[in-house]
C-alpha cells in the first residue's frame, strides 16, 4: 500500500455559557432575559433569550473578541 501524509488543522470553537441570577434573591434565575452578543471585527450580531432556567449557551463561535448587552429585563 502506498503512505499518503494528510495535515488536519483544528480551529478552536468557544462556546459562552450565561445564567441570569436575579440581584436581590441569592441564586433565583431569571428566564426570558434577552442578551444581545457582538463582535464588531466579524461583523456579528445576534440576541439570545435565557431559558426556563435562565441560561444560555451560544456554541461554536469564531474565536475572537465579544461584547454583551442584556436588551431586555425579564418581566
Amino acid at each position: 500500500g502506498r503512505v499518503v501524509d494528510v495535515e488536519v488543522v483544528n480551529q478552536l470553537k468557544p462556546a459562552i455559557h450565561f445564567v441570569k441570577y436575579e440581584e436581590s434573591t441569592v441564586g433565583k434565575r431569571l428566564p426570558g432575559a434577552q442578551i444581545t452578543l457582538s463582535c464588531e471585527k466579524l461583523g456579528y450580531t445576534q440576541t439570545f433569550t435565557t431559558d426556563s432556567n435562565g441560561e444560555i449557551t451560544i456554541p461554536n463561535l469564531q474565536y475572537e473578541t465579544y461584547t454583551w448587552e442584556e436588551v431586555k429585563a425579564p418581566d
